[in-house]
């Protein structure tokens, strides 16, 4: 027997979550998240190498690259962490890196999520702290933004 969808009331009948996971927009008119996107999602696997991730980085002009335990196409739950051109920058000066070395030793935590649909100037506090965010359309990972794309509104 269906249950009641009380079990769901903070997610489902939520609106900002609805809107977050890319299964609805928000009325009403400007730059939406989705309009920015230069990409689709381009992932790398903890096992691959860092130079594989770097040469994927540089050929996207991507800064976050998500890391992701499965192939295309990749549910939410399978992003793992992130690499961070930043991140990777600043082990490079220290020496702490290799290029051989697996992604899974350098990556950190998964990008906060935002909705495809979600306007532009509704997502800034969620990517001020990493400085990017993964946009899901309806639950599922299609790219990611960051200050670059944002920043490409002012040459629309």
């Amino acid at each position: 027997m269906p249950d009641s969808g009380r079990g769901y009331l903070s997610k489902i009948f939520n609106d900002d979550w609805v809107f977050r996971h890319g299964f609805e927009d928000p009325q009403g008119n400007g730059a939406r998240v989705g309009d920015l996107l230069e990409h689709g999602l381009i992932v790398v696997e903890p096992g691959q190498s860092l130079r594989v991730a770097a040469k994927a980085m540089h050929a996207s002009g991507l800064t976050h690259l998500p890391v992701s335990a499965a192939q295309a196409p990749v549910r939410l739950a399978e992003i793992v962490g992130t690499l961070t051109e930043e991140s990777l920058a600043r082990r490079a000066i220290h020496g702490r890196i290799g290029e051989d070395d697996a992604v899974a030793d350098h990556m950190g935590p998964p990008l906060p999520i935002v909705g495809r649909g979600q306007y532009v100037r509704d997502i800034i506090d969620t990517i001020r702290p990493g400085g990017a965010a993964l946009v899901l359309d309806h639950g599922l990972p299609c790219g990611v933004i960051g200050w670059r794309e944002i920043a490409g509104i002012v040459s629309a």
